[in-house]
């Protein structure tokens, strides 16, 4: 990233003054001027570079968080549907039971 920064940062002076090479004169006021504008563009690229980089960051741990949150989802319908069934047998026993003893 750095040698990249440095080559825009060259490349941009460059294009610059021979830019303004066509023109009058270049002063070193202006080169100056150029150089800082060249610098904060670079400044300003390496904050986006940064700050895309913590979204990545945080969206692979939503990504995380979203997949262990599915996983006790499943987890918990699975123990649900076997309340259910365990609810279900005991039923059916309780009313065969009362259905024997209405018999006698």
């Amino acid at each position: 990233m750095k040698a990249l920064s440095s080559r825009v940062l060259v490349i941009l002076t460059a294009g610059l003054v021979v830019g303004l090479s066509g023109c009058a004169t270049v002063t070193t006021e202006q080169l100056n001027e150029a150089m800082t504008m060249a610098r904060q563009a670079q400044s300003d690229a390496a904050s986006a570079k940064q700050a895309a980089t913590s979204a990545a960051r945080a969206a692979e741990e939503a990504k995380r968080t979203a997949s262990a949150a599915q996983s006790a989802a499943a987890a918990a319908q699975s123990a649900a549907s076997q309340a259910n069934n365990c609810c279900t047998m005991n039923s059916e026993k309780i009313e065969r039971m009362f259905k024997e003893s209405m018999r006698k």
